[in-house]
């Protein structure tokens, strides 16, 4: 049996750097994945390692990311959430530096999963944050904001990263990671618990939190539209060199500009939702993001044949823009129905979103099926087709707190 104490801790929201702060975590695996990636040739060549060993260093980092979003949820609700923060970070920081000093492609690997496993904490943790301290309205603004914030994170980070393999040398990647990292370290010292209720769980308690949430038919409906709503976003992610660069022929100055156009769209449709929120409910808000995913994956499918780079363009960035509206509200809602294991929940959140990233990356790569851009339209219509149906079973789903 679970047992729980209370605290009179202060919600302070009115801190300043306190949505900075939580855009900066989250944006970890963006910064930490992207940065990187100007990289991974050079090191290639100069370690004469194969391209499987290189790319295991990307493969590695999300699966051990992945897995502790698992086991950070559920300690930030054992023990609070600063405490798991700065021990996280602080791994992450000392992960960072270790990579800057690799001289060798197996410690660069070891050390990107030291890294892992302390940026899952900031993520996850950002999350139950925004549960703890807003509600409401307020809360879906904080994750449209941090959503803006997230899709600026690809866009800048290659450039970057390319900037710093030209004119410094790769380990300054990860040192300025660790820089990064340090900045979000001040800022969570200097953070208040933002737990008003620690409870204190066995191993056992653990695995009843997570069944009774995959119970709640409120959470699990919306942890399986937000998942599955955003499988056409990392498809693309996946499939983009195939179709810009080899089926369009694009130059890699062209291609940068088409995929920033698309994170342009997700900030744009976060946009319009933080605007929009102040007049519509956050169900119908939803089914728009829905109904513009559905719609448009349907025409980019038709339009495969034909095979115009505009078409192609306009529809992903229409995917995109639905996205940036009904993600922050889906989020929220999702929270909406957990009471006490905000910690534990915001872990099933974060690892239904990279599990789906996995899947829909890993599909778009099967091309002897259907081409990069059939897989995109298909895996958009599939996750649109779902996602709709689980918004119109949430109809008959009543918030079910779990405590």
């Amino acid at each position: 049996m679970s047992c729980s104490r209370s605290f009179s801790l202060s919600k302070n929201t009115s801190q300043p750097y306190l949505i900075p702060l939580l855009a900066l975590l989250a944006a970890f695996p963006p910064i930490a994945t992207d940065m990187y990636l100007p990289a991974m040739e050079l090191l290639q060549n100069t370690w004469q390692a194969s391209l499987t060993g290189i790319n295991l260093t990307l493969v590695l980092f999300f699966t051990f990311f992945s897995l502790f979003l698992l086991i950070y949820g559920p300690l930030s609700d054992r023990f609070g959430r600063r405490p798991v923060l700065i021990n996280g970070i602080s791994i992450y920081i000392i992960g960072s530096f270790l990579c800057a000093f690799s001289t060798s492609l197996n410690q660069l690997i070891v050390f990107r999963c030291l890294q892992a496993i302390g940026a899952a904490s900031a993520s996850v943790v950002a999350l139950a944050i925004s549960k703890d301290v807003y509600q409401g309205k307020k809360r879906e603004h904080v994750l449209a904001y941090i959503t803006m914030i997230m899709a600026i994170a690809p866009i800048v980070s290659p450039m970057i990263g390319a900037i710093m393999v030209d004119y410094l040398a790769w380990p300054w990647l990860f040192i300025s990671q660790a820089l990064l990292g340090g900045i979000a370290l001040y800022g969570c010292i200097k953070l208040k618990e933002t737990v008003n209720q620690l409870v204190l769980t066995s191993t056992r308690d653990v695995l009843i939190s997570y069944v009774k949430l995959l119970r709640n038919s409120w959470f699990r409906q919306h942890n399986w539209m937000q998942m599955c709503s955003i499988l056409p976003m990392f498809a693309f992610i996946g499939a983009s060199p195939a179709i810009y660069m080899d089926q369009f022929e694009v130059s890699a100055q062209m291609y940068s500009l088409l995929f920033a156009l698309n994170a342009f769209g997700l900030m744009a449709g976060a946009f319009v939702f933080s605007k929009l929120r102040n007049y519509l409910a956050p169900r119908y808000l939803m089914l728009i993001g829905k109904i513009g995913i559905l719609l448009a994956s349907l025409a980019m499918f038709l339009f495969a044949g034909d095979a115009v780079l505009q078409d192609f363009v306009i529809c992903m960035l229409v995917i995109t823009f639905s996205i940036g509206v009904m993600r922050p509200v889906t989020n929220s809602q999702a929270l909406e129905g957990v009471k006490q294991f905000a910690g534990t929940a915001s872990a099933i959140l974060s690892f239904s979103t990279f599990v789906g990233a996995a899947c829909s990356m890993y599909l778009v790569s099967l091309g002897s099926v259907l081409t990069p851009w059939q897989w995109v339209a298909v895996i958009g219509m599939i996750g649109g087709a779902f996602s709709l149906w689980c918004w119109v079973m949430t109809a008959s789903a009543a918030k079910q707190y779990v405590s």
